[in-house]
């Protein structure tokens, strides 16, 4: 018997009211979570939990996973394992529950747009440049409402490039609480369903 391929992974997990998001964001995984999240609001309202352990990746399938998870019926519960970096680090913020492993982190910076075709950079350079200033304000300003921290102070630590590790992303308001043990584990995916904090 061979290893369990990534599909083998997300049936398991659906049919536990989980979905994941692993590795690099990009249309796919936004096709995925958007099916995901349809047939488990449509099962119920109870919590959904959501892995992440990913870099990032396309700006726009993260922004698209982020309106989804945020009109979601059921609540999504966010659970950083390794990393969420960059975009993922931004669907991390949707969730109405936001949690980390000890020894992950969360890691932002400014946005960057790999989708688009250099084509675009040469013929319209001042509608990228507009278009770029729009998608960063917004994620900046979820970064502010749910950290409760300035732009300036949003601004700093994404232009450091420093990844917080969990106690640190706790101190600055990217993750609401810090799974240690198994116990802690199994209360939050048993944790009953709350009202939007988001």
């Amino acid at each position: 018997m061979g290893l369990p391929t990534r599909d083998d992974v997300r049936e398991a997990l659906l049919g536990k009211r989980q979905l994941a998001v692993f590795g690099e964001i990009d249309p796919g995984t936004d096709d995925y979570i958007a099916d995901g999240l349809v047939m488990l609001n449509a099962a119920s309202a109870d919590p959904i939990l959501l892995w992440i352990d990913s870099h990032g990746g396309q700006t726009l399938p993260a922004l698209t996973i982020f309106d989804r998870i945020r009109i979601s019926h059921a609540p999504v519960y966010g659970l950083v394992t390794y990393a969420a970096a960059s975009s993922a680090s931004l669907i991390l913020q949707a969730c109405v529950v936001r949690a980390a492993l000890e020894h992950s982190r969360v890691h932002l910076h400014g946005v960057t747009y790999r989708e688009v075709k250099l084509q675009y950079y040469l013929e319209e350079p001042d509608k990228f440049a507009e278009e770029g200033r729009r998608i960063q304000d917004f994620v900046f300003g979820v970064y502010t409402g749910r950290t409760k921290r300035t732009r300036d102070e949003i601004e700093a630590l994404s232009k450091e490039e420093k990844p917080l590790f969990a106690e640190q992303a706790l101190a600055f308001g990217l993750i609401d609480q810090i799974v240690h043990t198994r116990e802690e584990f199994e209360a939050l995916v048993a944790m009953p369903q709350k009202g939007d904090q988001r």
